[in-house]
């Protein structure tokens, strides 16, 4: 059984040279083996397809404010979504939160 220091373990990963003994010039193997197009052979490989967002260029799948009849229910929620958001957002800002956590000094 080998035992490696944990920053050993990155090198035979993603390259590098060991700082303790100067031997390296490890290969990135990370970038070798998953180059796009070795990882589309290996979704081939086994019959799967890589996920993407393209569904939700789908009219059927991607809703909008204002794309339906107000009767709509998906349409309905949206909006009461959107509103409680807007009044969250705006009592944070009143009690010093601007953005991303950060506090108003």
């Amino acid at each position: 059984m080998f035992n490696f220091a944990p920053w050993m373990v990155g090198m035979f990963g993603f390259g590098g040279t060991d700082p303790e003994t100067g031997v390296g010039k490890y290969v990135d193997a990370f970038a070798i083996a998953c180059t796009k197009e070795n990882c589309l052979a290996a979704w081939e490989a086994v019959g799967a397809v890589p996920q993407t967002h393209a569904c939700l260029n789908d009219k059927g799948v991607c809703h909008k404010l204002g794309d339906a009849s107000a009767d709509d229910v998906t349409q309905i929620t949206m909006q009461k979504m959107q509103r409680e958001n807007l009044l969250v957002c705006d009592l944070l800002t009143a009690r010093g939160l601007r953005r991303r956590g950060e506090l108003n000094q």
